[in-house]
């Protein structure tokens, strides 16, 4: 989260996995949260389904709508049950190749490549690279380098 001195920060928050569940339950729970954080990013987000029955106001949805952005990968166990409760905010999701070639093999072929892909779907590095750039702006600085 960045820093509010009262001058005009903004505060943004980002969480992975077990701290994205956390982030996720602040912000349900916390009015001063919600009210004072810009924009929530969630990766992977730890999801149960023991909370499946929890639910949001409506007035706290609309406001969590615009605020929060969960990021899932595909073939991620930890945030498999993050699907269905989705209680708010946008949900984007993509699969890693890895995922998609398992995909591709004959019934039964590909359960141990996606048994050993589980653990790499849940890392942070789907969404960013080691320098700690998402690929889009990765793509962008490759672009002006070529220029």
């Amino acid at each position: 989260m960045m820093g509010y001195d009262g001058t005009g920060y903004k505060i943004y928050g980002a969480g992975h996995s077990l701290g994205g569940a956390t982030f996720m339950n602040t912000m349900e729970t916390s009015n001063v949260a919600r009210d004072g954080i810009s924009k929530v990013k969630l990766y992977n987000s730890g999801a149960s389904p023991i909370f499946a029955e929890r639910r949001v106001g409506k007035k706290k949805k609309e406001v969590l709508d615009n605020k929060v952005i969960n990021y899932r990968t595909k073939n991620d166990v930890v945030s498999l049950f993050l699907i269905p409760n989705t209680r708010y905010g946008k949900t984007i999701s993509k699969e890693t190749t890895a995922t998609r070639v398992a995909g591709l093999l004959p019934f039964g072929a590909g359960i141990g490549l996606m048994t050993a892909t589980a653990l790499q779907a849940h890392s942070l590095e789907n969404w960013y690279n080691k320098q700690g750039e998402t690929k889009e702006q990765r793509r962008e600085r490759q672009a002006q380098r070529k220029e």
